[in-house]
């Protein structure tokens, strides 16, 4: 029995939707505090989900006959899960200094926290960047799985990301 069509939907709406949040920049939310959080568990249940949806992807592999599609689709899932979850460990590190900064500000941990302060801004600058990139193989990914359900030809997107990808 196949379940990884029940994984795989939620983590990509979730995932879609925080990586549209992270490239588009609202000056009316970009300061509100809760914005972040909201960011930060849109990208943490969508990496989680996107990493059952891979074991469930791994699980139907074994139900089909391997082919080229199945693993460059598998192979774009891979990277799109990892480059969410180097997003996910980087807003982990961030939550982690915004929490305990006001707390600790000398010795070790003081410089630890600083460490993790500079770790934020980097989050800050190359988050929209590796959310765009994770986004565009998000879609090649989802393109690719409609491709093996419904077959190359089922609309015009999947169709041109088949033929450059698979080159069909």
């Amino acid at each position: 029995m196949n379940i990884h069509p029940l994984f795989v939907h939620f983590p990509v709406a979730l995932l879609a939707l925080y990586a549209v949040l992270e490239i588009m920049w609202f000056k009316t939310f970009k300061n509100q505090s809760w914005w972040w959080n909201v960011k930060a568990l849109l990208l943490g249940v969508g990496v989680l989900g996107g990493f059952a949806a891979l074991q469930t992807g791994e699980m139907a592999e074994e139900l089909r006959e391997r082919s080229q599609l199945i693993e460059v689709h598998s192979t774009y899932a891979d990277v799109t899960v990892w480059i969410f979850g180097a997003l996910a460990v980087m807003y982990i590190i961030a939550g982690i200094r915004m929490y305990f900064d006001s707390y600790v500000q000398t010795g070790v941990i003081g410089r630890i926290f600083r460490f993790f302060s500079t770790i934020e801004r980097i989050v800050v600058r190359i988050a929209p960047l590796l959310a765009c990139v994770g986004l565009v193989t998000l879609m090649v990914t989802g393109a690719l799985g409609g491709a093996i359900v419904y077959g190359p030809d089922t609309d015009p997107v999947v169709s041109f990301i088949y033929s450059v990808i698979i080159g069909n």
